[in-house]
């Protein structure tokens, strides 16, 4: 510390990082066996690292490399700055940043001040947060009170969150999902039906392209955009139209086991969902969107439960006109 004070803190709060959920107590452990030297290293390079993250002349991958170490100083201290880090005039990389710096907090008002700070989230920022509410039961019950109460509307979720809660690995979560987004929901066949016209209208090509790279491209790749989750699209392009938009409109009336959705719950109540893209002896390895992995050792796994529906969600008719629709399968069906 005494010949490079930023390179002391980065190893300590580096160390501390990489304990994980153990951060705290060998943090604590460290200040008791170092005559408080290691805590005033820790204390300089937060406060340091606070005042970085909240310079906004500073560069983005500056203030990120800054708001990893906010985690290290008390929830009370760390959290009015991570909200205003996500505020809408902060930079998307440092708004990522902070929402999930903020969720690596254990304390039970995470969950309100994210869903507090949803109203001001873009639509990539709110995939995460609802990712981040969804990981535990507590918090996706939060997430549905928040609609049970009308501070958010099941309009402000997309139909993959929405799906999601659906078919969630703790069953008070479903049971509540059911009643709130279940209401009046129409039979997937009825959707279709109402939908038959769409056939008839002339698909703008490029306008589809634009369509699928901002709805489909998180689980699909096509023309080299995009991500391998679901299905692979080359097989579509023989497919009828009616079949293509059966396909969108009512993803399980047919269902590769493949791309079965799976619940996992660990054994400290971590819930994850994905597809099973690989499993071992000792781990199982989940792909969801945007083809982000995650392996769980065996050991961790309290269930492992198929949910028996496709990862790809039900509800796009609420989020594409006709048109749009139109436009989407003619460019799908382009080799």
């Amino acid at each position: 510390d005494a010949t490079d004070p930023t390179l002391a803190g980065e190893l300590i709060v580096a160390m501390l990082n990489g304990a994980g959920a153990k951060r705290a107590e060998v943090r604590k452990q460290l200040a008791g066996h170092a005559d408080g030297a290691t805590e005033t290293i820790i204390t300089a390079y937060l406060e340091k690292s606070a005042e970085t993250a909240a310079d906004e002349d500073a560069d983005p991958k500056v203030r990120t490399a800054a708001i990893t170490a906010l985690p290290l100083a008390p929830l009370t201290e760390a959290k009015p700055i991570l909200v205003d880090l996500m505020a809408p005039r902060q930079p998307q990389p440092v708004q990522v940043a902070a929402l999930a710096t903020l969720s690596e907090f254990g304390e039970a008002d995470v969950a309100s001040t994210i869903l507090d700070a949803w109203p001001g989230m873009g639509p990539a920022l709110r995939l995460q947060a609802a990712g981040l509410l969804l990981s535990r039961g507590s918090s996706a019950l939060a997430l549905l009170g928040a609609i049970e109460h009308g501070d958010l509307s099941p309009r402000d979720l997309d139909p993959a969150t929405i799906q999601h809660l659906k078919t969630h690995a703790d069953a008070a979560v479903r049971d509540q999902a059911a009643k709130l987004l279940d209401v009046s929901a129409p039979k997937r066949a009825e959707v279709v039906e109402a939908h038959l016209d769409v056939l008839q209208l002339a698909g703008d090509l490029e306008h589809g392209r634009e369509v699928f790279r901002k709805n489909c491209a998180i689980c699909h790749r096509k023309d080299g955009f995009g991500t391998d989750v679901g299905a692979d699209l080359a097989t579509v392009v023989t497919r009828t139209p009616e079949a293509l938009l059966i396909a969108v409109l009512d993803p399980n009336r047919e269902v590769d086991p493949r791309y079965i959705q799976f619940n996992i719950l660990t054994v400290d109540g971590l819930a994850k969902s994905g597809v099973i893209a690989g499993e071992t002896a000792t781990s199982v390895t989940l792909k969801r969107a945007e083809n982000i992995l995650e392996t769980v050792p065996r050991a961790d796994i309290d269930s492992l439960e198929s949910t028996g529906i496709t990862i790809m969600p039900e509800g796009f008719e609420k989020t594409l006109d006709k048109q749009s629709l139109a436009d989407l399968l003619e460019y799908l069906r382009q080799p």
